[in-house]
Formats: structure tokens, sequence, C-alpha cells
């Protein structure tokens, strides 16, 4: 049996025990390709799915399987979000998302109880299961050389993900064509990308690298980042400024 066909025999495991005991069922955090999958299973139409990562736009989600009209309660997503930031502000290295995910894995922690880390100003907003929180807090002691503080924000920043607006000239709104352009690929590496899983629209994995973009529309690429397709104006020379929202 492959992994794909373990993790569709998982989510439907999930459906199954909030139908049958009547209450909600949380998986791990999923990654977009995880994400992709869940969204494809037919078989569990019957049972509604929310997908939270925390804070709004977040990449990584965990799936709740159940609703109100299906329950007739409510119940928020079991995750926390813990701060990290060195003790020594003046004396620290300059830390990176790897940097931060590496001491997480090094503690002894699964990356599927992990959801998006947020590197901001030397800082991390680190998003995991609640049950697991304390523990993860109490081992994250060092990052490289860094020695580290947690706590647990009591509020988010408003603007956690930072973006930027840019405007990119391509030939025409197919996704390969808007990916070379943002990431500076020649158009064979970026349809390399599509035809090896790693371009999602919308949370869906898209392998068609000629579909037509739309406006609002969330292109993710694994290992490049993503972007927000806004809308697109003709030049004189026939081609298309198309403008974009670049998630920094």
């Amino acid at each position: 049996m492959t992994e794909e066909e373990l993790l569709r025999g998982r989510f439907c495991d999930l459906a199954e025990k909030a139908y049958g005991e009547n209450r909600y069922v949380f998986s791990d955090f999923l990654n977009m390709a995880e994400i992709s999958l869940l969204k494809s299973i037919k078989e569990i139409s019957y049972m509604p799915v929310t997908l939270f990562g925390g804070v709004e736009g977040a990449e990584r989600c965990m799936a709740r399987f159940g609703s109100e009209a299906l329950f007739g309660y409510t119940q928020d997503f079991p995750i926390a979000c813990i701060l990290a930031e060195p003790i020594a502000p003046k004396f620290s290295d300059t830390l990176t998302h790897r940097d931060f995910l590496g001491a997480i894995l090094n503690a002894g922690i699964e990356r599927s109880v992990i959801g998006d880390i947020i590197v901001t100003e030397n800082q991390a907003y680190i998003f995991c299961k609640d049950e697991l929180a304390d523990y993860i807090a109490e081992n994250l002691q060092r990052a490289k050389h860094t020695a580290l503080k947690t706590s647990r924000p009591d509020r988010l920043p408003q603007a956690l993900y930072r973006t930027e607006e840019r405007t990119v000239q391509v030939a025409s709104l197919r996704p390969d064509c808007l990916v070379a352009k943002v990431w500076n690929l020649s158009r064979e590496d970026a349809n390399s990308l599509f035809f090896t899983g790693k371009v999602f629209v919308n949370g869906k994995e898209l392998q068609n690298n000629s579909a037509t973009i739309q406006s609002n529309d969330l292109i993710s690429v694994r290992g490049y980042g993503r972007f927000r397709f806004l809308s697109a104006s003709p030049t004189r020379k026939g081609k298309l400024n198309a403008a974009i929202q670049y998630y920094v």
C-alpha cells in the first residue's frame, strides 16, 4: 500500500470516527499535498471538513471533521501559538525559519504537530498542537548558537504574514508563465514543478500548467513560496502586467 493510500484511509477513518461518535475529530497539521489529497476524497463528502492553521492565511493546517449543523455545538481548533525569541537580541545569530524548525525537530518533536513557523525580526511565532505547547516551550532552548526564551502571546500581531505588491510582465496568465516570472525561472524549470506535484492553486495540486489563473487565486510552490494573483492589464506590446501579492 502506498503512502497516499495510507493517508487516504486515515482521512476516511477520521471522518467515520466523527460521524460514528457524533463529535469533532481533528487531524495533525497537514502540508499542501496532504490538504490537496483530502479535498479530492469524494467518499467523505458526507462529513463537513474545515481547515485552519491557527491564523488566517496559514499554509499548514489542521482538518476538523464535523460542523455545528451536524453536531449541534461548535469546538475550537486545538492550536496554540508559542513566541520564541533570543534572550539577548544584541548578541544573537540571524535566525531563519530553518533554524527554528531545526531546533524544534532536534528536541524530538515531530513535524506533524507543528504548523506554520512565522519569523519576524529574529523571533518566531510557532503554531502547534495545544496539548504539546508546554513541552515545546520548555524544550525549545536554543537555535544555532542563540539561547531562546519562549512565551504564549496573548494576541498575535495584526499583520503576521508580510506581503508586498509586485508587478510582473508575462505573455499570458498561464500558471507556468507566472511561476517562471515570479521566481525568475526558465519555462522548462517552471514546468518541471508542475509535473513533480509542487504547485498548488487554492490548496489543490495543479499539474495542468496551461490552466487559466483567476483573480484572487493563491499560487503556492513547495520550496519557493506563494503569491496571490490580483489582476492584469495589457501593455502596448501585447503582453500583460500582472499585479500580485507576494508573501515575503
